[in-house]
């Protein structure tokens, strides 16, 4: 069946186009609301922190994910959000909101999306036939960005014209209406209330800490190790970069100008997914190492640029690379790895390499309060070629083929009896 004519995917991909829409201008606001307030890096550092963290914990949603009721964690991410968000313009009008309420706001709120992640990938390969998966994927994430894109891109304008407060009513409307279209997907209830045997929740709770490790010996027995130090030091020096962004940006204009750099950063992204299956079919260890070169050249022009524009667009094609391979290395983990591991393994990973992005914005606004916004943007070419050099001189990495060539075996991604234990 192609997937525009399976109806539990078309819900899932309008559920997410609509909430798509509130949650692009909920990011600018609230980061543009933060630098509002404070006229600091350190608390848009502290912001970017707060948001960045709770992806640090997507390990411990895995076996949630895998067993608890799919459809019901996907309306709950979005029914909570709501409620959180209409809090923010409802303070702000009785002169009741501050920064630290502010943060608290967006740290729950971004602590409850975190599990979506996990929750949209284990989803996909229950409702799409597995030769379709990476189809499914593209048509999520090239509308998803090219949506994103669209809306971000304007956003600066839309609060100009509306009003910074006034958009935070936007993410809440969405938000209320995804979570009823994802209630009528079918078909995703958990492997544990599939069961004939009679084990209920209780059972769920009991095989927590099993599961969890179960997710990470398997990582630790695959090639995945291998690369996650490069995406590790990289995702620190990035997440420095983004916590000065507002700085950066609001210094070549005003709102408008975060807005583009954020636009044109999802667009680079959601090129990089076009691209994906046409760059599949190259070996997956050079496509990182010249993808990842290309985008620090791209991101020193960025850096160093005297035109805001040219320093816009090529800071979205920094990102190109980073769009192609994240889609790639989904498609062909998805592919490889059995099903009944894929929620835990994917939270596992999310949550090594995001550790370090939320204390590299820590890091990132301490600094911006003593040295220029504009020096700490340029680790983001330190960051690229980090990836591009790591790959290179690591000889399982540099000599990884074509994904569809990929065996399981060979890259420890099958089920082993260490893992069961």
């Amino acid at each position: 069946m192609h997937v525009f004519q399976n109806q539990n995917f078309i819900l899932l991909l309008f559920g997410r186009i609509i909430t798509n829409f509130g949650d692009s201008l909920y990011g600018v606001a609230s980061m543009l609301l933060v630098y509002e307030m404070t006229k600091s890096t350190f608390f848009t550092g502290l912001a970017t922190f707060s948001i960045a963290l709770p992806t640090a914990f997507q390990v411990l949603f895995g076996p949630f994910v895998d067993r608890f009721n799919q459809r019901l964690i996907l309306v709950l991410s979005e029914w909570i959000p709501a409620v959180l968000i209409f809090i923010i313009p409802t303070m702000y009008y009785f002169d009741l909101l501050n920064i630290w309420m502010l943060l608290l706001i967006m740290a729950v709120t971004s602590f409850i999306w975190t599990i979506v992640y996990p929750t949209q990938q284990a989803v996909i390969v229950k409702i799409v036939d597995r030769e379709n998966i990476t189809v499914a994927n593209s048509i999520m994430n090239f509308t998803n960005q090219g949506l994103e894109f669209l809306f971000t891109g304007i956003s600066g304008s839309l609060i100009i014209h509306f009003g910074l407060l006034n958009i935070f009513w936007v993410p809440v409307v969405g938000s209320i209406i995804t979570g009823c279209l994802f209630w009528f997907i079918k078909g995703i209830e958990s492997p544990t209330e599939r069961t004939e045997d009679g084990e209920g929740k209780s059972h769920i709770f009991s095989n927590y800490k099993r599961d969890i490790l179960q997710g990470l010996r398997f990582i630790k027995g695959s090639f995945i190790p291998k690369f996650l130090l490069a995406s590790i030091v990289s995702n620190l020096a990035l997440g420095a970069v983004y916590a000065v962004l507002p700085d950066f940006a609001m210094s070549q204009g005003d709102e408008r100008f975060y807005s583009f750099y954020l636009g044109f950063m999802v667009l680079g992204m959601m090129i990089g997914t076009i691209l994906a299956p046409v760059v599949e079919k190259l070996p997956l260890g050079k496509v990182v190492i010249v993808g990842f070169f290309f985008s620090a050249i791209m991101w020193a022009i960025s850096s160093f640029a005297t035109i805001s524009f040219l320093s816009i667009i090529s800071f979205g094609m920094a990102q190109i690379s980073l769009g192609a391979t994240n889609m790639i290395f989904l498609s062909t983990l998805q592919r490889l790895i059995p099903v009944e591991m894929i929620g835990r393994v994917f939270s596992a990973i999310t949550s090594v390499v995001g550790i370090a992005h939320p204390f590299g914005a820590l890091l990132g606004g301490f600094l911006g309060n003593y040295i220029e916004s504009s020096i700490i943007y340029s680790m983001g070419i330190f960051a690229m070629l980090f990836v591009s050099i790591q790959w290179l001189i690591h000889p399982l990495l540099r000599k990884i083929p074509k994904p569809k060539e990929m065996n399981p075996y060979e890259y420890g991604l099958e089920i082993r009896s260490s893992v069961n234990l």
